[in-house]
């Protein structure tokens, strides 16, 4: 093997990892989003069944959220039994997740990307 194909070899190999390491800063940002909706969609499910969440539930919901690294939290929510059974209301969740994108190969930026779920549920909880 000479050295011209040892330097091309090296390159590409340069190259390649460049394109995994971009690839993966693109990637990231999608997984987060889905796991905050994930968590989110469980709490806006507990909230139907239960006619809305009490403080517990939201500190859950905080810790959860906040261990996947999003930041700056605001929720919207009705408080356990002020929602009336068949009318319909709203749950949103909202924060920012940070993170630094490759800008170049030697090169990275902080990047602020907000997460916002916003979704209306009927209560079904049947109240005796």
């Amino acid at each position: 093997m000479g050295i011209d194909q040892v330097l091309v070899m090296g390159i590409v190999l340069v190259l390649v990892l460049a394109i995994f390491v971009a690839l993966f800063d693109m990637i990231l940002p999608l997984i987060i989003k889905g796991q905050f909706d994930d968590v989110c969609r469980n709490y806006l499910l507990l909230s139907e069944s239960q006619n809305g969440l009490d403080n517990e539930d939201i500190v859950q919901l905080k810790l959860a959220l906040e261990d996947l690294g999003i930041e700056a939290l605001t929720f919207s929510y009705h408080e356990k039994h002020e929602v009336t059974r068949g009318g319909i209301h709203a749950f949103e969740v909202q924060g920012v997740y940070r993170y630094f994108k490759m800008q170049s190969i030697f090169k990275r930026e902080a990047v602020e990307l907000p997460f916002v779920f916003k979704r209306d549920f009927i209560a079904r909880k049947i109240v005796q």
